[in-house]
Parts: C-alpha cells; sequence; structure tokens
C-alpha cells in the first residue's frame, strides 16, 4: 500500500471514531481484543482479568484520544497503537506494584518493632493521602471514587447514583478518575 493511500485510510479510520459510531467502535472493540489479550498474558503472564481491564483502557484511552484531538495522525497500524498503549499501561501497573513490594520488604526488615504501631500509622498515612488526592481531584471523581473503592459499589449501582445513562459510562468515569489520580500521585511524589 502507498504512503498516499495508508494516510487516507488512516484520516477515514480516526474520523469514524472521533464521530462516536458505536457500532463501528465496538466492531474495533471486537476486532483486535482476542490478539491483545494472547500477546499481554504470554508477554506479561497476567491472568484474564488483568489483560480484560487493560485492553478496556487501552481502547478507551485510544478512543479519547482521537475524541481530544491528541492523536490525528496514525503512523502505524491501529493495532499497533493499542497494543503500545496496553504496554504503556501494564508496566506502570508493574512499576507501582513493584514500589508496594519494595515498601512492604522494608517495613518486613523491622520485624522486632512492634508492627500494630507501624500499622496504624502506615494506614493513617495512607488514607491521609488518599483523602488529599481526592480533594485535589474534586468532582465528580472524587464521588465516582470514594463509591467504588469506599463503599464498595457496582459499577451500575454507581450509574445510577450518579444519574449516567449506563454502566459504560460510569466505567469511563472511573477509568479517567483513576488516571487523574495516578497524575496527581505522580506529581505528589516528585515534590
Amino acid at each position: 500500500m502507498n504512503p498516499e493511500t495508508s494516510q487516507k485510510r488512516s484520516t477515514e479510520l480516526l474520523s469514524k471514531i472521533r464521530e462516536g459510531d458505536r457500532k463501528y467502535l465496538r466492531q474495533l472493540y471486537e476486532e483486535h481484543r482476542e490478539a491483545f489479550w494472547v500477546w499481554i498474558r504470554k508477554t506479561y503472564n497476567c491472568d484474564e482479568d488483568m489483560a480484560a481491564e487493560v485492553y478496556q483502557q487501552a481502547f478507551t484511552t485510544l478512543y479519547y484520544n482521537v475524541k481530544e484531538g491528541k492523536l490525528t495522525n496514525l503512523t502505524s497500524s491501529l493495532k499497533t497503537y493499542i497494543f503500545a498503549i496496553g504496554r504503556n499501561l501494564i508496566r506502570d501497573h508493574f512499576k507501582i506494584t513493584t514500589r508496594r513490594q519494595e515498601i512492604m520488604e522494608v517495613a518486613v526488615d523491622t520485624s522486632n518493632i512492634d508492627n500494630s504501631i507501624i500499622d496504624r500509622y502506615e494506614q493513617s498515612e495512607m488514607k491521609d493521602t488518599v483523602k488529599t488526592l481526592l480533594l485535589k481531584i474534586g468532582e465528580p471523581c472524587k464521588t465516582v471514587l470514594e463509591l467504588f473503592y469506599l463503599k464498595g459499589y457496582a459499577l451500575d449501582a454507581i450509574a445510577i447514583e450518579m444519574n449516567y445513562k449506563s454502566e459504560n459510562i460510569a466505567s469511563k468515569r472511573k477509568f479517567i478518575c483513576l488516571k487523574q489520580m495516578r497524575k496527581l500521585l505522580k506529581q505528589d511524589s516528585l515534590n
């Protein structure tokens, strides 16, 4: 395929995504899902739930990048773009997990200290950090995250509580809010 034809197809594809045609978006979602799951499970040794969550986040990121004008020209295939987003998401997940494990290892080395005091301090500090981040993130993210993580609401219940039209909207909102929360957490850790 010559570069001119490739560019035209890329422009048409991004235009259709930007329009938000649900049928077309569903088709794109389904088209790359299975290959993504196989690839990410094999490459990063993650379970099916993690693969599904990362794919959902990757596809949602693609959609919002197109919708918000951050992606106006594809220099690779759509599949490659989605896989790259997924790779970055899973690597971020592993960085955070590794950091938590390192913190836990340090805590384990202090076994001769009364652990109940340390546990209470860590829980208190973690709660303070979460409260601060929730205040910074603002509404509606504050409420959505509180409902999901603190009160244990399911996404369909959050949709009802927040007057969203569907569970999918609640899921997308949660994803966006978590992304904002991670950004705030990174900013706080750099300061």
